[in-house]
């Protein structure tokens, strides 16, 4: 679509006149295969007030859909085919006409009202906002890299004063902290009660941190900050690391330790795309496993174009498509999102003490909750391929909190009909077997074509009979490479489902899948994306376990480990640490996200904090030799420190780090710590 797009808008410049309303309407029967291009030219398009409309034809035309961001409304859909375009002209023309109408009105009356507007939207917004929230530390992160040319760097400088004055920091309102970053990240200053501190110090941002634009030592540094996480040696500036006593003044630290209704917020503003996906994954995942909440700004259209995964935030990032330049226009709602996200917890940590001595509903002793995992069989997937689906299974099961007190999990298969193939159980052993039974297992013979409603009813069926009190977390996961030929009783079952309260949820996988999205009303969640196909399906699988235990609230349980490697700890830099994360996960079927590490001097003695399963699995290995090296160096021995859920993870961190002596354990020490 991009070429087509950059040719109108050519053809837009050449005969434009002053006063006359520009659109460009597209005809189309799928999606853009030039996704960045496409995106460059819509927002090109947007920037130049010319009004995008489109026209989605044929049976995929809602899986269709383009980002939002890229049109002035919703397209239009004509989901019969060509066939059904000529009764959808009335409309089409109705919404050229009108884009032209509600443009020529605005454009009359903005000059105006806007800036009378602007002043009392911010004021009213932000102020209500923030006289209802709780207590809270903010940690505001500023990209200084050098994509940020000098102009739009001096209007980001003004724009951080007019962000620090609408916010109400106060010794009893809100503490806020600043960091810079840009390959190293640097704390500017510390938590702070004092706006004019704050605005000194970031009149002070130095813009020597390196080109490369590396999310991970930014959060790093902000944790630091907060009390929550010592910030990596290879992460910080030489200069941050000298000034790491004034992290945080001694009020703060006591304000943090002591009260357990402070909100932590961290607020990243960035124009670029991380360079350190691995560390920047496992700073976020380590922010939110901490209770902190992770908002994003993202500033200019290449950032817009390249989210985040939303596993790392808290919240949709806040989209600045119109760059440094349109910033202010953004504060009231970055003010608004900054004091609600702490107006919830509050609200939230004050009534959970009165509503859990009066609620008997559910027991008080563990979360314990439901999934419904539906496997795709249609014959679309090979042999080989199946062969793969069934390996995920299995891993995904291993990764999984299944216990009598936590999760109960059952499994179906489906194509034209559906199949049980294992019982809502908390066994995850007698769950592996029955999907390896030869005759009743996963075994792919329920039909040709892709049918959701028949295994989606059947799930609704079977969640509801093991629903045992009110308010029990339940869902449901479909795993397809595929669009449902069943699409009205889908759409039906899906919302029948999510009435009934069940998190629905779904993984697509191949090639087609960035092209045949969901619409937003059948899911919980954004769909988990595996473009490469089944065989790279289980280096999701921690991801996709991720996506179900959040979606039904349970905690994963983790176990810290103590490896002793060869080499000097001089040797540990940012990359090495990453090279051993990498072949851990490769060893384990996890993601680097889930692994935590710390290297400790003397015989060089690497903590591991990471799923429970995956770290026995580690430890086996390791033991019997089947693993000698990690990240290309030597690991001589594994011994099994402590076992935890992801909600103290920060304890048994603190608590592991002092016990250097157990990494020479004898196996004998290890399988005891272990069980």
């Amino acid at each position: 679509m991009g070429p087509a797009v950059a040719s109108a808008l050519s053809q837009l410049g050449q005969d434009s006149k002053e006063g006359v309303c520009n659109t460009l309407i597209v005809y189309s029967d799928g999606a853009a295969r030039d996704e960045g291009p496409a995106g460059e030219q819509f927002l090109r398009a947007k920037s130049q007030n010319v009004r995008r409309l489109m026209v989605l034809i044929g049976k995929y035309a809602e899986m269709s859909k383009p980002p939002s961001a890229w049109l002035s409304t919703d397209p239009e859909l004509v989901e019969d085919g060509y066939s059904g375009l000529a009764a959808h002209t009335p409309q089409v023309t109705q919404n050229l006409c009108s884009s032209c109408q509600s443009s020529s009105s605005s454009s009359s009356s903005s000059s105006s009202s806007s800036s009378s507007s602007s002043s009392s939207s911010s004021s009213s917004s932000s102020s209500d906002a923030c006289s209802s929230s709780g207590r809270q530390n903010v940690m505001l992160i500023f990209d200084s890299s050098g994509s940020i040319g000098d102009r739009d760097w001096t209007t980001f400088i003004g724009y951080t004063e007019q962000l620090i004055s609408a916010l109400p920091v106060s010794q009893d309102k809100m503490h806020v902290g600043l960091v810079e970053f840009a390959k190293t990240a640097r704390l500017s200053s510390g938590l702070s009660t004092s706006k004019s501190t704050l605005v000194s110090a970031s009149k002070k941002f130095s813009r020597n941190l390196g080109n490369r634009t590396n999310y991970g030592p930014a959060v790093t540094t902000a944790l630091s900050a907060l009390g929550l996480q010592s910030s990596s040696s290879s992460y910080a500036s030489s200069s941050s690391k000298s000034s790491s006593s004034s992290y945080a003044s001694s009020s703060s630290r006591r304000l943090l330790s002591s009260k357990e209704d402070v909100c932590n917020t961290l607020i990243m503003y960035t124009d670029g795309a991380a360079r350190d996906t691995g560390d920047a994954e496992a700073a976020f995942l380590q922010a939110k496993k901490q209770g902190v909440r992770t908002l994003m700004v993202l500033v200019g259209e290449t950032a817009a174009l390249s989210p985040p995964p939303n596993a790392w935030l808290s919240a949709k990032p806040v989209l600045v498509e119109d760059g440094y330049s349109g910033l202010a226009a953004h504060t009231p709602q970055i003010t608004q999102d900054l004091c609600s996200s702490c107006q919830s917890i509050s609200s939230s940590s004050s009534s959970s003490s009165s509503s859990s001595s009066s609620s008997t509903a559910a027991p008080t002793t563990a979360v314990r909750s439901d999934v419904m995992l539906l496997l795709d069989a249609s014959s679309s997937i090979s042999t080989s391929d199946f062969k793969y689906f069934k390996e995920f299974v299995d891993a995904l099961v291993d990764n999984l909190p299944i216990s009598d007190s936590q999760m109960h999990i059952g499994v179906s298969e489906f194509a034209e009909q559906h199949r049980s193939v294992s019982s809502i159980s908390a066994d995850p052993e007698a769950v592996k077997s029955a999907c390896a039974n030869s005759d009743s297992g996963l075994v792919q013979n329920v039909g040709r074509r892709t049918s959701f409603a028949p295994s989606i009813k059947d799930a609704i069926d079977r969640l509801a009979r093991a629903k045992t009190y009110s308010g029990r977390p339940q869902a449901m996961i479909v795993m397809t490479d595929g669009a449902p030929r069943d699409r009205p009783e889908t759409t039906r079952y899906f919302g029948l489902a999510k009435e009934a309260g069940i998190q629905v949820l779904m993984v697509q996988v191949g090639a087609m899948a960035s092209l045949l999205k969901p619409p937003s009303s059948w899911l919980s969640a954004e769909p988990v994306l595996v473009t490469k196909g089944y065989t790279k399906l289980t280096e999701k699988v921690n991801t996709i376990a991720d996506l179900i235990t959040h979606s039904v609230g349970v905690t994963t349980s983790e176990t810290t480990i103590q490896l002793s490697m060869a080499g000097s700890v001089s040797e540990y830099d940012s990359a090495k640490i990453h090279q051993v994360k990498e072949s851990i996960a490769s060893a384990t079927n996890i993601g680097t996200g889930s692994i935590t590490l710390t290297v400790k001097a003397g015989s060089v003695v690497v903590t591991a904090i990471m799923p429970s399963a995956a770290a026995l699995t580690l430890v086996d290995k390791i033991e019997s030799k089947e693993l000698t090296s990690l990240g290309g160096t030597t690991v001589a021995g594994a011994t099994v420190i402590s076992s935890s859920s992801s909600s103290s993870s920060s304890s048994t961190s603190s608590s592991s780090s002092g016990s250097s002596s157990s990494a020479s354990s004898s196996s004998g020490s290890s399988s005891s710590a272990s069980s």
